[in-house]
C-alpha cells in the first residue's frame, strides 16, 4: 500500500510538473 501511495503521489508531482514546464516546452519547438 506505501508503494503504491508513493507511485500515486509521484504521479501526481510528474504531472504538476509537466503543466508548469508545458508552456516553455512549447515556446522552444
Amino acid at each position: 500500500d506505501e508503494l503504491f501511495e508513493r507511485l500515486e503521489t509521484a504521479s501526481e508531482a510528474l504531472d504538476a510538473i509537466e503543466e508548469k514546464y508545458a508552456p516553455q516546452m512549447a515556446e522552444l519547438e
